[in-house]
């Protein structure tokens, strides 16, 4: 069972990782948008998923948190399960 401090470190990595996903979508919806109202909304989405993926990024290495490749793997197939969702799409 693990211990409070690497759930802890654990939790970080998944909001880092979804963070950075988070901002994947939002510059491939922004490439996707025509409409100009749209566009205007993705690139706000963009810049605040950027600006929450750098904070999120800079707390982990204020923390010391440094990842192998195996756990770089691991939280990203771990996030692969989520599905994508582009706010103002129909599927």
């Amino acid at each position: 069972m693990p211990t409070p401090i690497e759930r802890d470190r654990e939790d970080l990595c998944y909001l880092v990782q979804g963070a950075r996903e988070e901002w994947q979508q939002a510059r491939d919806y922004f490439n996707w948008v025509t409409e100009p109202g749209l566009i205007d909304y993705a690139i706000y989405w963009s810049l605040a998923a950027q600006c929450r993926y750098h904070y999120l990024l800079q707390l982990a290495k204020e923390q010391g948190i440094t990842l192998s490749w195996g756990e770089v793997i691991r939280f990203s197939l771990a996030r692969e399960r989520t599905p994508r969702y582009y706010p103002g799409c129909e599927r």
